[in-house]
């Protein structure tokens, strides 16, 4: 503790199905303990590592979110994931209250690296993609956007506005400002040759239902409309793009030509069969 100048905080329980209580005591209790050392050092600052999924929705106006908007409200927050995450960041602006150096970054969905494509592929969108594969086929109507950060673009872009000393104790937003359309997406997979139907949202549920062993499967439930389906949301990051000017650091755009890099990496590593 008294060698530590900065901890950069990035751990959690990240799971999209499990409650609250069950990831809280990593993600809630994990990032009181981080605070706990952190002042125990008399001095340093913390960077922690938050999630857009904070908010619940879009602004009234239906505009883009802000580093300083209001998130929540908790109790339209549907998932425990970010239910913990959102009550971890309310812990860590009781800390900045008292005076504890805290940053906060907040990455959208955090994709591939950029040349070698390399990608965790335990997140929402890459188990669509793989249960669309395994099926044969994709929901057609769907609305969801995939607000994607390649995951060199989000270390640099932490690193770099940390270095700024007029950014600490702010909360700042690693985002893709062009989002892409899940559609575009899964036509992206089909054109690296996977071939893929399309058929309407209840026949998809149900062509992926009837195989519990299907990458989406678990996922399900948030394909359901009565539950609120999928809802747009649209993020700003005007306060970091002004702390990284100068650095060279800006997220590439999500291109025809990335997505072939990631698909590729999915391809080599098995996770996803060789296209025809």
């Amino acid at each position: 503790a008294a060698r530590i100048d900065a901890v950069y905080h990035s751990g959690a329980a990240v799971n999209l199905v499990l409650p609250y209580e069950e990831l809280s005591p990593a993600t809630v209790e994990g990032t009181r303990e981080v605070l706990r050392f952190a002042t125990a050092t008399g001095r340093a600052a913390v960077h922690h590592v938050s999630t857009v999924g904070v908010f619940a929705g879009p602004p009234a106006d239906g505009g883009a979110l802000s580093e300083t908007a209001v998130t929540g409200p908790p109790e339209e927050l549907r998932q425990g994931y970010t239910q913990s995450k959102w009550v971890a960041e309310q812990v860590v602006a009781l800390a900045r209250e008292q005076g504890v150096p805290v940053t906060v970054h907040r990455p959208a969905r955090i994709a591939g690296h950029t040349v070698t494509g390399a990608c965790q592929a335990d997140d929402f969108l890459w188990r669509v993609v793989k249960g669309c594969v395994q099926a044969g086929a994709v929901p057609e109507g769907i609305t969801a956007e995939a607000d994607l950060v390649p995951v060199d673009y989000v270390a640099r872009a932490i690193v770099a506005v940390a270095a700024r000393p007029e950014a600490l104790g702010g909360i700042h937003h690693q985002v893709n400002t062009r989002p892409v359309p899940l559609a575009d997406v899964l036509d992206h997979v089909r054109d690296h040759g996977h071939p893929l139907v399309e058929k309407s949202l209840g026949d998809w549920v149900e062509l992926i239902k009837a195989d519990p062993d299907n990458a989406a499967y678990p996922l399900l439930s948030l394909f359901d409309p009565a539950g609120g389906g999928f809802v747009a949301v649209r993020f700003s990051d005007d306060d970091t793009r002004a702390h990284l000017a100068g650095t060279g650091v800006s997220c590439p755009p999500l291109d025809a030509d990335l997505f072939r890099t990631y698909l590729d990496y999915f391809v080599r590593t098995g996770y996803l069969p060789a296209p025809h």
